[in-house]
């Protein structure tokens, strides 16, 4: 799927409360990174397309990163998130396709 990403929430999901939060930590595999509360692994392309799968794995053979991350989900569909790193670095997620 294609996602924007910000800086500040978009206007029309400011109103929005959001539906949950949960905390994390990223682990950054090669161009990938595993969320450890989902056990899920994403990744972004350079011209916004954005994929997420189930991963079973618990062992990588590398890790060169690690973030812990406070994931806000605003909307299941079309999907809206934050993620924040810090209370001053926080990135908005909107689905657009």
């Amino acid at each position: 799927m294609k996602v924007a990403i910000s800086a500040t929430l978009p206007a029309e999901w400011k109103k929005t409360k959001p539906i949950r939060s949960y905390d994390t930590n990223f682990l950054y595999i090669g161009v990938e990174r595993y969320d450890t509360a989902t056990k899920t692994v994403s990744s972004f392309t350079s011209d916004g397309e954005y994929t997420q799968r189930p991963c079973t794995e618990t062992s990588f053979s590398s890790s060169y990163a690690n973030e812990a991350v406070r994931v806000t989900i605003y909307s299941e569909s079309p999907r809206v998130w934050s993620e924040e790193l810090t209370p001053h670095d926080v990135f908005f997620f909107t689905q657009q396709s």
